[in-house]
């Protein structure tokens, strides 16, 4: 009879997680539908305020206190993809906001591996943010997001770790080379292409003058 209280006892105590399960979806989806539409913001160059920064937050400050009270279910997978879509939202929210990429510290992230494959994930909004404002013919900031994206991939790429311990985060650093080699083709091609047509238009103007 002792065997089979033990094991009523091991099957109310899996409901429960269940149950805690779900909440931390729920959570969980929330924090990486929130993270994307502040990316899609700044993207798109509209305002993020305030508010929006402090819901994400509280958000993930649930999540993290799965960490110390199920940690059965906060390293399940789900806690570490949340957490790296809110790394890299908040990454290049600084990141175009104050022109740095803040800390682990900063962020008030728990996770190191989410961090890491967050800083790594950034590396393609900055390429965005970089053609975007070639687009503008604002080569300050693309020169500084290119710049930035080579600091990432330099920082990372000396991390040699076992898969097990950082999923995922060689495969990105592996991407991070290709997208930085074009990165880098893209803006010196486009800044040729402005300082010709730039050369060409002062010539035509002291032509006509």
């Amino acid at each position: 009879m002792s065997n089979m209280k033990s094991i009523e006892r091991i099957k109310s105590k899996l409901e429960f997680l269940d149950e805690k399960r779900e909440i931390l979806i729920k959570l969980c989806r929330e924090v990486t539908r929130r993270s994307r539409l502040i990316i899609m913001s700044i993207q798109g160059g509209k305002f993020v305020d305030d508010k929006a920064l402090e819901e994400l937050y509280n958000l993930v400050r649930q999540i993290e206190e799965y960490r110390d009270t199920y940690p059965e279910i906060y390293f399940t997978g789900c806690s570490l993809n949340a957490l790296t879509e809110y790394v890299e939202a908040m990454c290049l929210y600084n990141f175009v906001k104050n022109n740095n990429i803040p800390d682990l510290t900063d962020l008030d992230v728990k996770s190191e591996v989410a961090y890491l494959l967050g800083l790594a994930d950034l590396v393609g909004e900055l390429r965005r943010y970089m053609l975007n404002k070639i687009m503008l013919n604002d080569f300050t900031n693309a020169k500084l997001a290119l710049k930035t994206m080579e600091t990432i991939y330099r920082e990372l790429s000396n991390i040699i770790t076992p898969e097990a311990l950082a999923p995922g985060l060689r495969r990105k650093v592996d991407i991070m080379r290709i997208v930085l080699d074009n990165s880098f083709k893209d803006y010196l091609y486009a800044y040729k292409a402005f300082i010709l047509e730039r050369i060409f238009n002062e010539k035509i103007q002291k032509d006509g003058s």
